[in-house]
């Protein structure tokens, strides 16, 4: 049996449990879809956190509503926020994702790679070992093909 892993964000407490089955493999395919669309919007040696934030931002534009809402759903819907002395919310649809958000936007996309960060999916997975082969190479910025 998956044991919960215990986030902490912005003050609040969550337990995810992680996906399993056929739902860990398609919230896979999705993540990957994400992070390939920012890799190929972020410029080396990027203009500025402004330039960043933009390109992140605008990955979503392509997105149908439907499309952003399913990657928001299947990602947090394993997730629970628990709060002493109140009883524990589960993000299980985009109803409670946005109510729980409302305001604080940034911080919900911050769960979400937290999530994908946890889950070990496959960007996640490599980045360590792109990280390491960096900087035993001594290139501060990675080269495009």
């Amino acid at each position: 049996m998956l044991k919960p892993i215990n986030l902490t964000l912005g003050g609040d407490n969550y337990q995810l449990l992680p996906h399993t089955g056929f739902e860990a493999i398609d919230l896979h395919r999705k993540a990957s879809g994400v992070i390939a669309r920012m890799a190929g919007r972020f410029e080396v040696k990027s203009a500025g956190e402004a330039a960043d934030i933009a390109a992140y931002y605008g990955v979503f534009e392509t997105y149908s509503s439907a499309e952003y809402a399913d990657i928001l759903v299947s990602t947090l819907n394993r997730v629970t926020v628990v709060t002493v002395g109140k009883k524990n919310q589960a993000l299980s649809d985009m109803e409670r994702i946005a109510e729980h958000f409302q305001g604080r936007y940034d911080e919900m996309w911050t769960l979400v790679f937290m999530v994908w960060g946890e889950e070990k999916l496959i960007p996640f997975k490599i980045a360590p070992a792109m990280e390491q082969e960096t900087e035993k190479s001594g290139n501060e910025t990675m080269e495009m093909p």
